[in-house]
């Protein structure tokens, strides 16, 4: 498995429209691109950062030639349209995982 950390920094009063589109951007990556998925975490008032799990590094790299269809770019513009600035902050290969999916009482 390959992990991408993202970090972004948005418009004031975009939040509700960037999380919208990332929702939208990421489901599309997700259904069309082979991603394992994503979540996003607030790190302060103006700032995001997101993770987004994928089969392997491979997998990633070549997503971004896949492309999208018009929804995924659609919700790929909105969502830049609310931000200051946006980087992969980190690239991450897999080697240990003791993240529970499923918690069983």
């Amino acid at each position: 498995m390959f992990v991408a950390v993202y970090e972004f920094q948005i418009k004031v009063g975009c939040e509700n429209a960037f999380r919208e589109s990332w929702s939208q951007l990421t489901h599309c990556i997700f259904q069309q691109n082979g991603s394992l998925g994503s979540r996003l975490h607030k790190l302060d008032e103006d700032r995001f950062v997101a993770y987004a799990q994928w089969p392997d590094r491979q997998a990633w790299e070549s997503s971004g030639e896949k492309g999208l269809n018009e929804e995924g770019e659609i919700a790929r513009r909105q969502m830049w349209e609310t931000l200051e600035a946006s980087s992969t902050v980190y690239e991450l290969d897999l080697l240990e995982d003791y993240l529970q999916q499923n918690i069983c009482s």
